[in-house]
C-alpha cells in the first residue's frame, strides 16, 4: 500500500519536461480536470489534479468531494490501497461531515473488493470483519448497514472455509487436537462449510499456497 501512495506524489513530483506546466488555477479548474480524468480513466493525472487542487486551494469546499470521486474512481479500477487511501484521509480531515458513515462504509467495501485469497488474505478479512462490528456500533441506523451486513455475511463464509481447510490439514498431519480446535471455529458461525463452495485457485498457483 504504501508503494502506492508514493506513487501518487511521484506522479506529480515528476512532470513530463514536454508537458505544460500549470499552475495558480481557481479551483473549479482542477476540480473540472480531475472529473475530466477519472471519467477517461486517466487515474494518475486525476491524483497530479487533486495535487494541484489541494496543494493551491486548501480549504476549497471542493475538495471533500474531489476526495470521493477519486476513490470510487480508484475502485472502479481496481487500485484499492489508493481508494482506501483517500478515504483514510477524508475521514482524518472531515471527521465531523455528516457523509462519514458513507466514507466507513467505501472504506469497508474497497477493502472487501479487494480481498482475493482466504488463504492468502487472513490478516485483511480479520481486519474488515472488526471495521464492520465497529460500523455496526458506531452507525446501527446508517442507510448502508445492509450492505454492511451482506459483506460481513460473504466474509464469514470465506472465514468458514478457511478454518475448516484448516482442520482439514491438521486431520491429515494427524494432529486431532488442532483439528477439533478450527473445527469448533468454523462451526460457530452458524454457516456449514459444505454449503460454502471452494475457490478455485489456479494450478500455477497451488504451487506457492
Amino acid at each position: 500500500m504504501l508503494l502506492a501512495i508514493c506513487s501518487i506524489f511521484i506522479f506529480g513530483a515528476c512532470a513530463s519536461k514536454d508537458a505544460d506546466k500549470e499552475y495558480n488555477k481557481p479551483a473549479t479548474y482542477w476540480y473540472n480536470k480531475l472529473i475530466s480524468n477519472v471519467a477517461d480513466l486517466k487515474l494518475d493525472e486525476a491524483d497530479e489534479s487533486y495535487i494541484s487542487l489541494e496543494s493551491e486551494h486548501r480549504n476549497s469546499p471542493l475538495i471533500p468531494n474531489a476526495m470521493i470521486i477519486l476513490a470510487n474512481g480508484h475502485v472502479d479500477y481496481g487500485q484499492y490501497d489508493l481508494a482506501i487511501y483517500y478515504l483514510e484521509e477524508y475521514a482524518k480531515r472531515f471527521s465531523a461531515s455528516e457523509d462519514i458513515d458513507y466514507i466507513e462504509f467505501l472504506k469497508i467495501r474497497a477493502k472487501f473488493l479487494s480481498f482475493k485469497n482466504h488463504l492468502r488474505d487472513q490478516q485483511l478479512l480479520y481486519d474488515t470483519l472488526n471495521s464492520i462490528d465497529d460500523y455496526a456500533l458506531n452507525y446501527p441506523n446508517s442507510p448502508y448497514i445492509y450492505s454492511i451486513k451482506t459483506i460481513q455475511s460473504r466474509l464469514y463464509m470465506a472465514k468458514t472455509s478457511f478454518e475448516y481447510e484448516i482442520a482439514e490439514l491438521y486431520n491429515r498431519v494427524d494432529k486431532p487436537e488442532a483439528a477439533e480446535y478450527y473445527k469448533s471455529l468454523s462451526s460457530s458461525h452458524n454457516i456449514n462449510p459444505s454449503d460454502v463452495n471452494p475457490a478455485k485457485t489456479p494450478w500455477y498457483k497451488k504451487i506457492f499456497e
